[in-house]
């Protein structure tokens, strides 16, 4: 599902005119369209009856709140139109408008009918927010925000067609007064205010409906970001052969853990393993050897000089080596401490690695304090920092970040055009220099404890050790990780949920793809 701006929407619909296809003509479609998801999710065929204050601006999506009052009243229901700034005078709305009115749909003018206005929307069960579309942005008049705050605080559902009115379609320059929707149907294509932190929660449920635009308009317009979908993953895991043996699957060499956090080896580890690697080398230091065999069988185990401490010691960096030979890929940091035998495993392995590399945790706090092996490094890399660890390989505050992280994704990525970023957290970003920014769209805060980061990691890697190209598994394993951690929420709970869970749930969500 990709996110496009505003401009190219009127870029793409602009092309549907030029064809021959009449803006009276897609005004029908986006109505019907927003009144069948509207009629779906409020069941409004079987509870007929219902009270629907349908709020209209003087633009075209105005015009299309008159087609969705029309529709709604076919199956039913009980509109009533409000036109928020009198009456329209472009003329495709004028002519949906008096089509409405040929079903007798009631309209009152806000302007003049303010008190019978007030008691519809008091008595609405359903409010539809046509009042501004894609083109808004700035600062509503105080009769418009009084508006917005008269529905903000109605108990009926609220439901925006493209954009909830207030809110620019980009998400950044708009009234902090306005309308915040249970449902927004988005006509065509998601924007960005729909997936902006900032913005996201204002629109509530997110549904797009398409209307009937062929595909060719499309393709002179660039996507900003695409959400990532159930096609997508589909796409890129592979069928296996009924021939197939463990070679065909690559050999994923995980450097991780230590004495005091053997847990983040075995996590990394057994996700890597629920998730299809052939082959599986742990790498990690000798005294974790009793807690980290004793929970796994699967990988082969290759335990390291350690330090005092139960770190990695310098020395360890001498067997690594000869570990990275022949490696399809590796996984580094995870639980590894940052210790000086620590950080020259991350220098072993970042400049020894010719295969995709993927670095968290532990092993990015300590290449942002040696950022030069990441401007050094030529062949692939995978980086999955959360908030806090991204702010240090950027040196910028974490709420500065939060405001627009999209912006220091793609500004990091062009620094570092051989780098992946997984950027961790809610809908977390993917982002490759000259490819799209991809948004993930599953998970919840069942996630937000120790330990999911390394399952992400090990599932990640292995992804990348069966052969898909570093960006593909970097999506897809995003998208797994958060539908594992949506199947445990549903059957144990958010609190519930531990990462034993999270591993045991991955390949509930990998069947669902398999070809």
């Amino acid at each position: 599902m990709k996110v496009y701006t505003a401009q190219s929407i009127r870029n793409i619909e602009q092309a549907c005119f030029d064809s021959g296809i009449t803006e009276l003509r897609l005004m029908e479609n986006a109505g019907v369209a927003c009144a069948k998801v509207i009629r779906k999710e409020y069941d409004l065929e079987n509870q007929t009856g219902k009270r629907v204050a349908v709020l209209c601006g003087k633009g075209k999506n105005g015009g299309d709140g008159f087609v969705i009052a029309r529709k709604l009243k076919e199956i039913g229901a009980r509109p009533v139109i409000i036109l928020t700034h009198a009456y329209p005078t472009i003329p495709e709305p004028v002519k949906m408008l008096q089509r409405a009115k040929e079903l007798e749909i009631e309209v009152l003018d806000y302007h003049t009918q303010q008190g019978d206005c007030l008691q519809q929307l008091r008595e609405a069960q359903l409010i539809v927010d046509c009042i501004f579309g894609i083109g808004y942005r700035g600062m509503a008049d105080e009769q418009t925000a009084a508006i917005f705050r008269v529905v903000n605080e109605a108990a009926a559902q609220v439901i925006a067609v493209d954009v909830p009115s207030g809110l620019d379609s980009e998400g950044i320059n708009f009234d902090p007064r306005h309308i915040r929707a249970d449902l927004t149907v988005s006509i065509t294509a998601f924007k960005p205010v729909h997936v902006r932190r900032t913005t996201a929660d204002s629109c509530g449920k997110l549904v797009v409906v398409g209307i009937n635009i062929d595909k060719r308009f499309f393709e002179g317009e660039k996507a900003v970001a695409e959400i990532t979908d159930a096609k997508i993953v589909k796409s890129v895991l592979p069928p296996r052969a009924e021939d197939a043996n463990k070679g065909d699957f690559g050999h994923l060499l995980l450097v991780c853990g230590s004495y005091r956090m053997p847990g983040a080896a075995v996590m990394s580890a057994g996700a890597a393993v629920r998730s299809g690697a052939g082959k599986i080398t742990l790498a990690f230091p000798e005294p974790a050897y009793p807690a980290v065999t004793s929970k796994l069988n699967e990988p082969l185990f290759l335990p390291l000089p350690a330090d005092q401490e139960g770190f990695f010691d310098v020395s360890a960096r001498d067997a690594l080596v000869k570990a990275l030979e022949n490696k399809d890929a590796v996984v580094v940091g995870c639980g590894i401490g940052q210790s000086l035998g620590a950080q020259a495993v991350l220098e072993t392995v970042m400049k020894r690695c010719k295969g995709t590399l993927l670095v968290d945790a532990d092993g990015i706090n300590l290449l942002a304090q040696n950022i030069y092996l990441l401007e050094e490094r030529e062949a692939p890399i995978i980086l999955t920092p959360h908030l806090g660890e991204f702010s240090k390989l950027i040196d910028k505050p974490i709420a500065e970040i939060k405001e627009n992280k999209e912006e220091y994704v793609n500004l990091f990525c062009e620094r570092y055009p051989q780098a992946v970023l997984v950027l961790k957290g809610h809908n977390t970003l993917i982002a490759k220099k000259g490819k799209i920014l991809y948004i993930n769209p599953t998970g919840n805060a069942g996630l937000a404890q120790g330990g999911t980061g390394d399952v992400l990691a090990g599932l990640i890697g292995s992804l990348a050790a069966q052969g898909i190209a570093p960006t593909q598994s970097a999506v897809v394993g995003a998208f797994i990780h958060g539908e594992a951690a949506d199947f445990c929420e549903a059957e144990l709970s958010q609190r519930g949920m531990t990462t034993d869970d999270l591993i045991r749930f991955l390949p509930s969500s990998l069947k669902l793809y398999e070809g």
